[in-house]
Formats: structure tokens, C-alpha cells, sequence
């Protein structure tokens, strides 16, 4: 009796995992599970070849082990996810995945607008090319129009909406 409760649940477990197998290879997987991160490391590769400094900020809330909770991120709301300089020039760089620069948060925006306005390169790009493009147009604009550049090369902030907008 006791062989055939052991072959028994054998039999129900090896089922289980079967199932489990079948649907792990039915479910779409992730190509590209962190695509902001990889155009970090690509931008930060990029960087160093051409002699520019730029440092990660992480200003996400983190988990805490310890506190058992999400602990507030240490830089301010709005803070870029790139900040360095070349040279004497300060440049203040907001990542986004590839096709996604159209969400960028208002107090997002508001920071690289501040930023541009006081004579920073500050942006958002979401390729190595746009970025490398952009600094190159930036460095061969006049002092007077490096403002608009940039100004205009900022996507529009999204606008947080109480009411839904879709059309049914």
C-alpha cells in the first residue's frame, strides 16, 4: 500500500512540473527586460570615449531589508539619470527606453528646463545617436541659440488626467 501512495504522488508531482514546463514555454518572454539600464551602460560607454564624465543617479525608492519597506530615493524628484560635465560644460541627461521620450513627467521636464536655462546641456534621449547628435548640433550652434536647441529638442511633458480620455 504504502508503494502505490509513493508511486501515486510521484505520478501528481511529475504531472505538476510537466504543466509547469509547457506553460513556462507558452509565456512570452522578455527580450529586453531593463532597457533604460542598457542605454545607461551604452551612453556611459559612449561617454568615455569621447572624455566625458557622467555618473549614475539612482533616484528611485529602493527596498530595505532591514526597514522591511521602500525607502524615499536620496536625490530630489526630477533629478536626470545621467549628470556630469565635458569639459567646463555641465550636462544633465534624462534617459528613456527607445520610443519612449513622450513620458517624461512635468517635473521631469521642469528641472531640464531649468537646467537649459541656465546654460547646461540638459536632455532627454532615448538612443546613443540622438544623444551623440544633439551634443554635436549643441557644440556647433552659436552661444545665442543653444537655448533653443534645446528647448525644442525637449519632449512635451505628460499631463497627469483625472478624466478618461479615450474615445469608445
Amino acid at each position: 500500500m504504502a508503494k502505490d501512495d509513493t508511486d501515486s504522488a510521484l505520478h501528481r508531482y511529475y504531472a505538476k512540473e510537466l504543466e509547469k514546463e509547457k506553460r513556462s514555454r507558452n509565456r512570452a518572454t522578455k527580450r529586453n527586460g531593463k532597457p533604460e539600464k542598457e542605454l545607461e551602460k551604452s551612453i556611459l560607454k559612449w561617454a568615455s570615449q569621447k572624455a566625458i564624465h557622467l555618473h549614475v543617479i539612482e533616484a528611485k525608492a529602493v527596498y530595505s531589508q532591514s526597514a522591511g519597506r521602500y525607502l524615499r530615493g536620496q536625490a530630489e524628484a526630477g533629478i536626470p539619470d545621467l549628470i556630469g560635465n565635458c569639459g567646463g560644460l555641465s550636462m544633465w541627461i534624462e534617459l528613456k527606453s527607445p520610443g519612449r521620450r513622450g513620458t517624461l513627467k512635468q517635473h521631469q521636464r521642469e528641472f531640464l528646463v531649468q537646467k537649459v536655462k541656465q546654460g547646461c546641456f540638459s536632455c532627454c534621449v532615448d538612443s546613443v545617436e540622438q544623444l551623440d547628435r544633439l551634443l554635436a548640433a549643441f557644440l556647433s550652434t552659436p552661444f545665442s541659440g543653444r537655448v533653443q536647441l534645446l528647448l525644442d529638442h525637449l519632449p512635451k511633458s505628460r499631463h497627469p488626467s483625472n478624466h478618461d480620455d479615450r474615445l469608445f
